[in-house]
């Protein structure tokens, strides 16, 4: 019954863009797509090699995130990441979320030692602390213009590290 109910709306489409273009361009001609690469690690699988496979598949700045379930600020922090402009502000970085309570021995090993959360720490391509860091005390509120500029000063930091 709902078959034929769409068949005549289809068939009015016919003058309709194909899928994938706009205007009959492809789609990337008119878009600009921009996302944030995060992964978040398990509990139970955060190893080494996970790890360096996860900063060796990216062409972007690897950043070790560390945050806790309890962690306000952590919380609105990723509230914040489906907004263009932090979209804009992590274009240039790939985002590996790591667990303060579930990744203790692991933050060691990467020579990340988190003051609180949320932490921020630069990653050299072996997995291991650049040794350029930040944390949640940048800003004084936990606000999307309080963050962004923030953490977009840090991340081009990198650059340089």
């Amino acid at each position: 019954m709902r078959l034929t109910a769409i068949l005549p709306f289809l068939m009015a489409c016919e003058g309709l863009p194909t899928p994938g273009t706009i205007d009959g361009l492809p789609a990337t001609d008119n878009l600009d797509i921009v996302y944030i690469e995060w992964v978040t690690v398990p509990p139970t699988s955060a190893t080494d090699a996970l790890i360096k496979q996860f900063i060796g598949d990216s062409e972007r700045h690897p950043v070790a995130f560390v945050s806790a379930a309890w962690c306000g600020s952590c919380k609105a922090y990723k509230a914040t990441l489906a907004s263009e402009r932090m979209k804009a502000v992590h274009a240039k970085v790939q985002i590996l979320e790591l667990d303060l309570d579930h990744h203790t021995e692991l933050l060691k090993t990467m020579g990340i030692r988190p003051v609180g959360v949320p932490h921020w720490e630069g990653l050299a391509t072996s997995g291991q602390s650049s040794g350029l860091h930040m944390d949640g005390r940048a800003w004084s509120t936990d606000t999307l213009d309080a963050m962004a500029p923030v953490l977009e000063h840090f991340f081009a930091r990198l650059d340089d590290a």
